[in-house]
C-alpha cells in the first residue's frame, strides 16, 4: 500500500493521503504509524523546507509491517 505523507520543515508528518484503495483497517494502521514518525526535513539552499514523501507499506500474515521510502519531492 502506498501513502503520500506531507512533511513540514521540522520533520513532522502533517498530512497522510492514500494513493490507491486498500483495506480500510490496514490504511488506518499505516496512516497512524506514518503520522507518528519524524523525518529529517528536506532542505533547499541550506534551510529546512516542507516536502512530500511516498511511503510503501507491505503487510504479511503474522509479521510486522515493513516500510521503505519510495520517493520524495519538494513542493
Amino acid at each position: 500500500m502506498d501513502l503520500k505523507a506531507a512533511v513540514d520543515a521540522s520533520g513532522r508528518v502533517t498530512r497522510v493521503e492514500l494513493l490507491a484503495p486498500r483495506d480500510e483497517n490496514l490504511v488506518t494502521l499505516a496512516a497512524d504509524a506514518a503520522s507518528s514518525w519524524r523525518f529529517a526535513p528536506a532542505q533547499f539552499d541550506g534551510r529546512p523546507v516542507p516536502s512530500e514523501i511516498v511511503l510503501h507499506f507491505s503487510f504479511g500474515a503474522g509479521s510486522a509491517p515493513e516500510t521503505a521510502a519510495a520517493t520524495s519531492k519538494l513542493p
